[in-house]
């Protein structure tokens, strides 16, 4: 867990935090994902307001062909709720 070797911090956002977040935002994970990190991703996208959540082909080891993420940000970043 890249993230958390940088903070060094292994809590999670609370739901009322997480509830507070304004921004439309976008939750990626893998179906490679560990099985854990999959359902965190999921139960972030449940939480935060108008969030989506995709799953993207690969994501083993934390590792994403640019090819299969760019075209899920351009479609994000296009949609009229971004703008």
């Amino acid at each position: 867990m890249y993230e958390a070797t940088i903070t060094r911090d292994l809590s999670s956002p609370t739901d009322k935090a997480l509830a507070a977040v304004t921004a439309p935002s976008l939750v990626l994970n893998g179906a490679e994902t560990w099985p854990a990190l999959r359902q965190a991703a999921r139960a972030v996208a449940d939480v935060l307001p108008g969030a989506r959540h995709r799953i993207l082909p690969g994501g083993q080891n934390h590792e994403f062909d640019p090819a299969v993420v760019a075209p899920a940000l351009e479609d994000f970043l296009a949609s009229p709720d971004v703008r």
